[in-house]
């Protein structure tokens, strides 16, 4: 099982990443500490649980993969990042934010290995 953790206004977004029954365990071990947690989401990854992807939070990985589906990385460039941002209802600044971070984290996984 995986977990990433990201702390904003105050809150802890944990993102966990195995099978139902890992799941329901952890579920189960919040509820026995009566801890209150909310599900977010519910989604059957697409990548494999030791994927260089884990090592993105959800948005990194969102900002990463429509990059590449509407052909940022492309040569020349299909979409700019002004558009890009628009369609995923980001400022510019942000997109440009979490695709760099996703990458560095994506480099460093990358070459530590």
């Amino acid at each position: 099982m995986f977990v990433s953790r990201e702390i904003r206004n105050g809150k802890v977004k944990l993102t966990f990443r195995g099978n139902l029954s890992q799941i329901k365990k952890i579920l189960g071990q919040f509820q026995k500490l009566k801890m209150h947690y909310k599900i977010l989401s519910l989604t059957d990854a697409k990548f494999s649980l030791d994927s260089p992807f884990n090592a993105l939070t959800e948005k990194q990985r969102e900002v990463l993969i429509a990059a590449y589906r509407w052909g940022y990385y492309n040569l020349p460039r299909k979409i700019t990042s002004r558009q890009l941002a628009k369609k995923l209802d980001l400022h510019k600044s942000a997109l440009a934010t979490h695709r760099r971070k996703a990458e560095l984290r994506l480099i460093a996984k990358i070459l530590d290995e």
